[in-house]
């Protein structure tokens, strides 16, 4: 936890708050105990926002500085691409070895061996959209020996062939083909719902979807009669249109869904790079030489 912050106001805020937010900022190596240090610019008459619990601890006020320029300026972090895609294997591993539903078997002692597992070895991974996540979820297809094919609208054969996938003629081929579907695109106004009633219709009685990116890229309605009627074999969703997940939601007792809460960025190396960055970012503001600005002044 955080020891105390300088008192408000006076010519040397801003010099005096630098040593506790590195001090601070040494916490980043341990997420779990980090403090969120915030502060909001629109407010320089007062503190910044208040204390708030934050998934790595509480926010920490950061003195007001009476001196500090009237500009709104936003630093960013950077981030990491490998959990998510690791997340997205954990989700097609569980989905076909049948996971989640053995260990509560084996955990209230029932009996052993509830099912026969799909396999990987051979089959077909269709990847919607091959950026930096996609690109590492198709490169792990090819190391299980299987058979990947990619699509986006403005995907090209270069950048298949750089990840080890097939560049496929259409979305509907990838969906007509797969055993396993994973999506790996940014939500926007053009895939927002692009996998609806039509598109699940398309796909395998065996085959499983895979959702890491953002929920209303798929139509949720249309998933959950799908998966209820047995037009595919199952899902496994890290990302919903409302999140938190309502607790009577059909998601958290479908048997052939696997769902977890949006645990894809939840890591020990991204939360290491949010909060150690975000603190940067808070000093290097202070010292008067803003880094990773996403608003730079023109």
């Amino acid at each position: 936890m955080p020891g105390a912050l300088p008192p408000e106001g006076g010519s040397n805020a801003r010099e005096e708050a630098i040593p506790e937010l590195r001090r601070q900022a040494d916490l980043a190596d341990r997420p779990r105990d980090s403090v969120d240090v915030v502060w909001d610019p629109a407010d320089l008459e007062g503190t910044a926002r208040g204390v708030e619990e934050t998934p790595g601890g509480p926010r920490v006020p950061v003195p007001r500085l009476p001196d500090a320029p009237r500009v709104h300026e936003k630093a960013g972090t950077e981030g990491a691409a490998h959990p998510t895609a690791e997340l997205a294997w954990g989700l097609i591993i569980s989905c076909l070895r049948k996971i989640p539903f053995e260990n509560a078997g084996l955990r209230r002692g029932g009996r052993w061996q509830n099912s026969v597992g799909g396999d990987l070895n051979g089959k077909r991974l269709g990847v919607i959209g091959l950026g930096r996540l996609g690109s590492r979820v198709a490169r792990v297809g090819k190391a299980f020996e299987m058979n990947v094919l990619a699509w986006s609208k403005h995907l090209t054969r270069e950048r298949c062939i750089a990840a080890g996938a097939e560049l496929a003629p259409s979305l509907d081929d990838v969906l007509r083909t797969s055993d396993i579907v994973t999506i790996h695109l940014v939500l926007s106004e053009r895939t927002r719902g692009l996998i609806g009633a039509r598109e699940l219709g398309l796909m395998k009685s065996t085959a499983y979807l895979i959702n890491t990116s953002r929920g209303p890229i798929v139509d949720e309605r249309a998933l959950i009669a799908a998966l209820q009627q047995g037009k595919i074999a199952g899902a496994g969703l890290d990302v919903f249109d409302e999140e938190p997940l309502p607790a009577a939601h059909p998601f958290r007792t479908l048997e052939n869904v696997v769902a977890t809460p949006h645990l894809g960025y939840v890591s020990d190396d991204t939360y290491r790079i949010f909060y150690g960055q975000a603190l940067e970012d808070v000093i290097a503001w202070m010292s008067g030489k803003p880094m990773r600005v996403l608003n730079p002044a023109k």
